[in-house]
């Protein structure tokens, strides 16, 4: 009898630590490394320098579509073009600390919250260049996103950022992300989901974005569909391609004569 007893408890014990593995969350770190490898590896990665990415962004509240080309070199450069149907245009960049954009409405100047995520876009490489970019990183749940089972990431960058991603649990790519920003016009909530991967130059892209967005304070809301056209890699950028253009000094020039610096 008490053999018997014995042999229970081991039994629901082995039962329970097995099902407790099963339900086990992987670290973070072997979650990216998964993506990192499925998507091409880290030796592809790391030949990309530069990346030059053309384009058609649909917005829910346009009824043409735009062209968009995103152009980004490491360290942390970064220059994006947005040509509108009715000929509006729009340009921003990130260069040696300064974000921009230049806009039918006017010249802007980042600050704040804003130029941090202007800076973390402007990475190439993030895929590996965790340890330089992340101050924490922890694996929440198992979750559905958009139909797909993914691990649920908590990420905080080093710059107090803070972004959860989606990786799906069969493939190992990245399906989703998800943030809140505060921007000058309010506090967005934005979700985007990745599909249409594809290879370019040895890693795996996704080449199409859906995306919404919703500022809190308004209630505003738009969805942003984004397909890429064309991807080219380590682009030979002159030296002061990622310069501010001269409005955008003239600005700069301005509030420092302003400030006294």
């Amino acid at each position: 009898m008490k053999f018997a007893s014995t042999f229970l408890v081991v039994v629901l014990f082995v039962s329970a630590t097995a099902m407790g593995r099963d339900d086990a969350l992987p670290k973070a770190e072997d979650v990216l490394d998964r993506f990192v490898e499925v998507t091409g590896g880290a030796e592809a990665y790391a030949k990309i320098h530069s990346r030059r990415e053309r384009m058609e962004l649909y917005l829910s509240y346009e009824s043409e579509a735009a062209i968009v080309t995103t152009e980004t070199a490491r360290p942390k450069d970064a220059r994006g073009r947005v040509e509108f149907a009715d000929g509006r245009v729009t340009e921003w960049g990130f260069h040696d600390g300064i974000g921009w954009s230049v806009s039918p409405e006017g010249v802007s100047v980042e600050s704040g919250e804003q130029l941090k995520w202007s800076e973390y876009d402007a990475q190439v490489g993030w895929e590996t260049n965790r340890r330089a970019l992340y101050e924490s990183m922890t694996v929440e749940s198992r979750a559905l996103f958009d139909g797909v089972e993914c691990f649920k990431l908590r990420i905080t960058t080093k710059s107090g950022l803070e972004q959860t991603h989606y990786l799906e649990i069969k493939t190992g790519l990245r399906r989703g992300l998800a943030m809140t920003q505060k921007m000058p016009y309010g506090t967005r909530e934005v979700s985007r989901v990745f599909t249409d991967y594809r290879p370019v130059d040895g890693v795996m892209l996704a080449h199409k974005m859906v995306g919404t967005n919703r500022i809190l304070e308004s209630g505003a809301e738009w969805t942003t569909t984004i397909k890429s056209l064309s991807i080219e890699h380590n682009v030979g950028f002159q030296s002061d391609h990622f310069e501010p253009p001269a409005e955008v000094k003239a600005r700069l020039k301005k509030s420092a004569s302003a400030t006294g610096d």
